[in-house]
């Protein structure tokens, strides 16, 4: 030995996570704990709900306002503006398939224009699109979704995308499945996050949400995020009923308003609807959080999703094993993310400790998270 100090001796010693090369076998990649360990934190779309490289289900009755939800979710993405006090994280890249309604759909998304302003980054087809069929439209797709940089397609609706496939086959389904697979993966093979594919789909004429989505369960088994959205008496909501790597039992509102638009070439007076952000109707408990309580309930969510931070533990007895983090966990990595506008790695002040309790009972008080004096969960 001759004193000196390797390359990754000075790494470790900085505090880097070393992991050895990953292996391949064919397209198969073989990661080890230590890529686990070393992974970034979870990214999203839309924070807490919508992340890169997932599928994703809305589902309801028809005449429900799904639509009007995904197209205005969609447009508000593209600029860059998430929904219910979640953040977007940038100007997100947009394809919409509209081959349901697709007559209407441009007098909608002159709506949204007129309303939110210019989005560069919205793209849609109004045209129907066979993604059953892979010798159909679904390599045509992945060149559009190459060449635009497509981060969201949303799929409107399953039904117009199967084809000549059964939307009550399993089989049929799953064909559909692995073509939006090839979609969603785009990109995963150079390191990249993947594209996120949000699929419309129709409920039975009556049904509610203990019903599911018509046709074979296949893809709801498939979805990372399954949202049924309803509306009663004008009034819409959207329940996040299975969420795989998020909370599951957020309810959002919505509400249509009527917007008017220059009559066309004949004269003739034209209307549509956007869909806006509301309190949401018989939420059990739960509703739409004010924006300045949203944010620390994100806050939250973001400590959870860092990688190794949480413990899971029983935090009453007889409670089943959940994911925790301590109190303390909680107060330094608001005070490192300058949350409580305090200097990184420097004691929290008597008033912001306050800030901080109170804060926390808040979310407690509504169902949000849980809370013991040492320890915090979601709910």
């Amino acid at each position: 030995m001759d004193g000196s100090i390797s390359p990754e001796a000075r790494l470790a010693g900085a505090g880097a996570m070393i992991t050895e090369a990953e292996r391949m076998f064919g397209r198969l990649r073989v990661q080890t704990v230590s890529h686990a360990l070393a992974a970034p934190a979870r990214i999203y779309l839309l924070h807490g709900l919508m992340a890169p490289g997932e599928l994703s289900v809305w589902w309801g009755k028809p005449k429900c306002g799904k639509t009007f939800l995904v197209l205005r979710l969609a447009y508000g993405l593209a600029l860059g503006r998430g929904m219910w006090g979640r953040r977007a994280r940038k100007r997100v890249r947009v394809l919409y398939l509209a081959a349901e309604g697709a007559g209407g759909m441009r007098n909608r998304i002159r709506a949204l224009h007129d309303q939110l302003g210019p989005a560069d980054n919205f793209h849609f087809v109004a045209q129907s699109v066979d993604l059953f069929d892979p010798n159909a439209d679904l390599e045509a797709l992945k060149a559009a979704v190459l060449e635009l940089g497509v981060e969201l397609i949303v799929v409107d609706t399953l039904a117009r995308m199967i084809g000549g496939g059964n939307e009550d086959k399993a089989q049929d389904v799953g064909i559909l499945i692995r073509n939006l697979d090839a979609i969603r993966e785009m990109g995963m093979d150079r390191g990249g996050p993947g594209v996120h594919v949000a699929v419309l789909h129709h409920g039975t004429k009556h049904g509610d949400a203990s019903t599911g989505p018509r046709g074979s369960g296949a893809l709801v088994g498939a979805a990372d995020l399954v949202v049924h959205v309803s509306a009663e008496n004008g009034a819409g909501r959207a329940d996040v009923t299975d969420a795989k790597d998020d909370p599951s039992g957020n309810v959002f509102g919505f509400r249509l308003e009527p917007v008017e638009l220059p009559p066309d070439a004949e004269g003739n007076p034209q209307a549509t609807c956007i869909a806006e952000e509301a309190e949401a109707s018989g939420a059990k408990g739960r509703r739409t959080l004010p924006r300045e309580k949203a944010a620390w309930l994100h806050a939250i969510q973001d400590a959870f999703a860092e990688p190794g931070a949480v413990e899971v533990l029983s935090p009453v007895p007889g409670m089943k094993p959940t994911p925790t983090l301590t109190r303390e966990q909680l107060r330094n990595d608001w005070r490192v993310r300058a949350r409580l506008d305090a200097e990184p790695h420097k004691p929290l002040t008597a008033q912001q400790r306050d800030k901080l309790r109170d804060n926390l009972n808040w979310l407690s008080s509504q169902r949000v998270i849980g809370m013991t004096d040492k320890l915090v969960w979601l709910l």
